[in-house]
């Protein structure tokens, strides 16, 4: 009984917060937009196509109006990167959050626009929020790669180093196992794994990125396929949002 209420007790702290409200819209709204993708190739009741391109788009909107304000929060964040001791991951945080300012920024006057109470060309503004958008994506993964590559080499170092203590004072038959298992190639993989924020970070943003390239008819692909990619990174996000410990740091 303890562990439900606990559990219920979660629930409710993180619908609590403005951001997981976000992310579950963002989910069910990348899903409708799947599912409807889905059900058109397949010809299934139209009804139903329509069901789920109503809570798209209702989804869509409610996110907009939830995200006001949110541009601010991005600037603050982009200050704060400033603090950052490291010169490359300060820069990528710094981009990352101002160009996230500036879509978030232009996509209040894209829910303002839907609602008829300014009049603009909101499909222009559309395109420049995707840019916007597109530049903060590519900044997290530069800031991904840089830290995959940090740990590759550190792990490679530690390596290196075991060999050249098992060559310079010799092995039983134990320890040559143990140094195999070390040094097997699968060890880089299994080492990357264990940064879960990393991880989770790196797909997020990998699946995210065709979202804007598709807004910008860079990459053309169907709503099947963006609906998947805004499914798993909404689920990503979602993870990183309720368990701080996923989340990545600094960020």
């Amino acid at each position: 009984m303890g562990e439900v209420r606990e559990a219920v007790g979660r629930i409710i702290r993180y619908n609590a917060q403005t951001v997981g409200r976000d992310k579950i819209c963002r989910l069910v709204q990348y899903t409708a937009k799947f599912l409807k993708w889905y059900w058109t190739e397949h010809e299934v009741d139209k009804q139903l196509v329509k069901k789920c391109q109503n809570l798209e788009s209702s989804l869509g909107s409610t996110r907009k109006a939830i995200r006001i304000g949110k541009s601010l929060d991005m600037i603050q964040g982009a200050v704060n990167s400033l603090k950052v001791e490291n010169k490359f991951i300060r820069m990528c945080l710094l981009l990352t959050k101002l160009s996230m300012s500036g879509y978030l920024f232009i996509d209040h006057f894209i829910w303002a626009s839907k609602l008829e109470l300014i009049s603009t060309d909101s499909k222009r503004l559309a395109r420049s929020a995707a840019w916007f958008w597109l530049v903060a994506i590519l900044a997290g993964l530069a800031r991904n790669f840089y830290d995959i590559v940090v740990i590759l080499q550190a792990e490679l170092r530690r390596r290196a180093k075991l060999r050249q203590q098992n060559k310079s004072k010799g092995f039983g038959r134990t320890d040559a196992v143990d140094s195999a298992r070390h040094t097997h190639p699968c060890g880089l993989m299994v080492r990357l794994l264990a940064e879960k924020p990393l991880m989770i970070d790196t797909v997020k943003n990998a699946a995210d990125v065709f979202l804007p390239l598709a807004t910008l008819e860079l990459f053309k692909t169907s709503e099947g396929f963006q609906g998947l990619m805004g499914m798993v990174s909404s689920y990503m996000g979602l993870l990183a949002t309720w368990n701080p410990a996923l989340k990545l740091i600094p960020g």
